[in-house]
């Protein structure tokens, strides 16, 4: 288990994450946690990524824009923007998991939550063992560690053969510049079965996951190349129309892709 310094770089510093032990690579997409005062509310946007998770405070709760959270919840879909209100003391640990895996902690498929949090310990008191080993460790490393014991003793390993698990790494592989028909095509499957099982296990369309993929590269390149223009990133980011890219920033970001950049 390791800090990840690349994949997140443009992520505040106060937010810290922790990619997996190799083991749980293929479940686990990383851990996160913040431990910080904050004197004065700052908002904090939260972008899709097609990802579910998990997030425990141990201190005050995290406030979203529209509405207070339970202090420890689920978080299974999330198809836009969303804004957290950082405020007082905090000390929180997330957990977020790769589309379709680790459907054995959802108390239904994930296109029946829909974007609601849930409650963990109103759905069962197993959480609260974890939440108490959680709460021990200092550290989102620790947690981190813990957490892996936890899910090693509940959790069914990945079935390598599982093909909608394939296609969503070839789609974040590609950065979501990927032909749905072709991917398919490339599974041995119709484009249609494709879709049906992908959105079962995921709660989205492949089409919508790549687009997920494709404004979170964009993103990057947002903050990151601020000599490249917005041609540029569009192209780089498997646009060819970029009033088609901008279209797609604002609907999944909130903002356009020079808002962004500037905010």
């Amino acid at each position: 288990m390791y800090k990840s310094d690349t994949i997140h770089s443009f992520q505040p510093a106060f937010l810290q994450f922790v990619q997996p032990s190799r083991e749980w690579l293929p479940i686990v997409r990383h851990f996160w946690g913040v431990k910080a005062s904050f004197e004065s509310a700052i908002s904090q946007n939260v972008y899709p990524d097609g990802s579910w998770g998990l997030c425990f405070n141990f201190c005050q709760p995290l406030h979203y824009a529209s509405n207070r959270n339970p202090i420890f919840f689920m978080d299974a879909l999330q198809s836009c923007r969303q804004q957290v209100i950082l405020v007082g003391e905090l000390d929180v640990f997330g957990v977020r998991f790769w589309p379709g895996q680790a459907l054995d902690l959802l108390p239904q498929p994930p296109l029946q939550l829909g974007q609601e949090r849930l409650d963990l310990l109103a759905l069962d008191p197993f959480w609260q063992d974890l939440i108490h080993e959680l709460a021990n460790q200092n550290t989102t490393e620790g947690r981190a560690q813990k957490f892996e014991i936890w899910l090693g003793g509940r959790f069914v390993k990945q079935n390598k053969k599982d093909y909608v698990a394939w296609a969503h790494q070839r789609i974040w592989r590609h950065h979501g510049r990927i032909n749905i028909s072709e991917l398919a095509g490339e599974i041995g499957v119709s484009p249609r079965t494709l879709e049906r099982q992908f959105r079962e296990r995921t709660g989205f369309s492949p089409k919508k996951h790549a687009r997920f993929q494709r404004i979170l590269f964009a993103r990057r390149l947002l903050k990151t190349a601020p000599s490249l223009a917005l041609a540029e990133i569009a192209l780089a980011a498997g646009y060819h129309d970029q009033a088609h890219f901008s279209k797609d920033f604002q609907t999944v970001v909130g903002r356009s892709p020079l808002q962004y950049r500037s905010g």
